[in-house]
This record gives C-alpha cells, structure tokens and sequence, in this order.
C-alpha cells in the first residue's frame, strides 16, 4: 500500500433508479488510479433505496452502484459524497 486519503467528491445528483432495478453513477475523477480500493459514503437514502457498491472502472473513473429495492421510482439522494481511497504500491 502507498497510500490512504480521504476525499470528498463532487456534488451528485444521479438519476432515477427504477422499481427493482439498479443503477451505475459514473463520477470522474482525475488522478484516480486504475487499481485503487474505494469506500464510498454518501447522503441518507430515501426508503427502499440503498447505495449497493463503489468501484473503480480505470483511470480516473469511479462507478457508484444503487439498488431500488421498492416498487416505485426512485431518484437517490444528492448531496456530498466522500470517499475513502487506498492506493497500491505499483508492481
């Protein structure tokens, strides 16, 4: 490991998630690094919704991933994220 960071990111607003659907927030993020572990936390949700996962998808990409459990549509909450970052050596 390189290093560890805490960071908060840009204000979100993703879209719709549908009943018993998920959907893929795409969040750029430059000098993000294509191996990097994230942790994402983020605004209370509204009820049935849940943010379900946070990966990186390459350099300077981060994918947020909700799940509408409910049988409405559901738009999340927007607001500040903030992600925890660790950083591998390089191999």
């Amino acid at each position: 490991v390189t290093g560890v960071q805490t960071c908060a990111l840009p204000i979100l607003e993703p879209d719709v998630v549908p009943a018993g659907d998920t959907r893929d927030t795409l969040v750029e993020l430059p000098g993000l690094g294509a191996l990097s572990l994230v942790f994402v936390n983020g605004p209370e949700q509204p009820r049935g919704l849940s943010m379900g996962s946070a990966r990186v998808a390459g350099a300077d990409r981060l994918i947020i991933r909700f799940t509408n459990a409910s049988d409405q549509p559901i738009r999340p909450a927007s607001g500040l994220y903030t992600m925890f970052v660790v950083e591998p050596a390089e191999r």
